[in-house]
């Protein structure tokens, strides 16, 4: 509703609702952030994570990662491909993403 044309660009070709859901999920992320605990020392990107050390995964900023996505804080229908992280990821992806992908599709056809 925030982007009109992206809707209009979205109701003139209802093809886009699959790649028009993920966009909607990843620009409002529904899990904000997971605490965890790192197992073993890494390094990322110059900095040294320590086994033990805490570290919180915060999916919006993952979701607005400028080296994922191009031009990540445009809303964009059609975006292809869309590896947002908004239902987490791996052992602690969404049991329920499908259904919420399922009902979002429905309520837009």
């Amino acid at each position: 509703m925030e982007n009109p044309g992206q809707l209009a660009r979205l109701k003139d070709d209802l093809g886009l609702l699959p790649s028009a859901v993920d966009e909607m999920v990843r620009w409002v992320t529904p899990i904000k952030c997971f605490l965890c605990t790192a197992v073993k020392d890494y390094e990322l990107r110059g900095v040294t994570i320590r086994k033990g050390d805490a570290l919180l995964l915060s999916y919006p900023s993952a979701n607005r990662d400028e080296d994922l996505f191009e031009d990540p804080f445009l809303f964009a229908v059609a975006r292809t491909p869309n590896r947002h992280l908004a239902f987490g990821f791996g052992v602690h992806y969404c049991l329920g993403a499908a259904l919420a992908k399922m009902k979002t599709n429905a309520f837009f056809a």
